[in-house]
């Protein structure tokens, strides 16, 4: 087990490994407020020669930017993935009601997947989940739409129970869906993949945006969790999507987990409006932390992302 060292004796350590700390930097603050672990650990890896020692001319205050740079790009990621899963629920809950119009429909077997027994068990839990979600919100102490939908209109309907569900459990539950309902939902999702792509023909398959939107879920889950996003081990791959991929002249057998080709999905699953002020917002980070860092190209930290060296001036 390693001893506990002060914030002093850390500057120290890290000094005596080529770390530079600039004389108006507050080191000893920066470590008892950042984590020491979190910090060189999670970030520092990047500005080593080996396991102890630093590149010349690396400082503290490059690492720091670092931080600020996984953070900024996480801050960004999260106000767009909050938009998809308002466009989920919303149309999701939309095209369920269309074919299954009854109050508690939702809640009924037979209008999910049955076909076999794993089928049959995914669909319980759905409904499961979307009951407990109900059930624990109607005994709030504090007011709430569920609540109100039950005094005042003696039942809750789906759009009103969804949004109070977790953005996987509503995965979960278009996965569960009839191939009608799946079929339309990702027919008004290539809407936008239209726009973003300016391809009339555009279009999505039902189990390719089930597959993009996990890997959605993955993201939202770190960056809702704080963890590092830089080298993001993508456990989906998305989906190639000829509309998207072909234009920036990438392969099929191209490996599609990384935050760039989620980027890129992107399109697939929020307004042309919002995907340029995504482009933008991540443009503009990428540009000041070229800015930032001295001592490495800054290249070496965004291809941890997939980003290629020229994707500013591609997209």
């Amino acid at each position: 087990m390693k001893n506990f060292k002060t914030a002093k004796d850390q500057a120290l350590l890290l000094q005596s490994r080529g770390i530079n700390i600039p004389v108006d930097f507050d080191s000893e603050r920066f470590l008892i407020t950042r984590n020491y672990y979190s910090m060189i650990n999670g970030y520092g890896k990047y500005f080593t020669s080996s396991t102890d020692v630093y590149l010349n001319g690396v400082t503290l205050r490059e690492i720091e930017k670092v931080f600020i740079f996984d953070k900024a790009i996480k801050e960004i990621l999260f106000v767009h993935l909050l938009e998809v899963e308002k466009y989920l629920k919303a149309i999701l809950s939309y095209y369920f009601c269309l074919e299954c119009p009854g109050q508690y429909d939702y809640l009924n077997i037979q209008n999910y997947k049955c076909a076999s027994s794993e089928d049959r068990l995914r669909s319980v839990d759905v409904i499961n989940r979307i009951a407990k979600v109900i059930n624990d919100y109607s005994k709030k102490q504090t007011p709430n739409a569920i609540k109100h939908y039950i005094k005042v209109h003696n039942g809750v309907p789906l759009w009103v129970a969804i949004q109070f569900m977790y953005f996987g459990d509503v995965i979960k539950m278009y996965d569960c869906c009839s191939s009608t309902i799946q079929s339309n939902v990702s027919k008004e999702f290539s809407r936008f993949l239209k726009d973003n792509t300016q391809n009339s023909n555009a279009f999505i398959q039902p189990k390719d945006l089930s597959q993009i939107l996990k890997q959605m879920r993955d993201i939202r889950n770190a960056v809702a969790h704080n963890n590092q996003i830089l080298h993001f081990p993508g456990s989906n791959s998305i989906p190639y999507i000829p509309s998207i991929h072909s234009p920036l002249h990438i392969a099929p057998s191209t490996s599609r987990t990384s935050m760039y080709h989620t980027m890129l999905a992107m399109q697939c699953l929020i307004s042309s409006d919002e995907y340029n002020h995504l482009i933008k917002s991540l443009k503009k980070r990428f540009t000041q932390f070229k800015k930032d860092l001295t001592s490495i190209d800054y290249n070496k930290i965004t291809s941890d992302l997939g980003y290629p060296k020229d994707w500013i001036n591609t997209i």
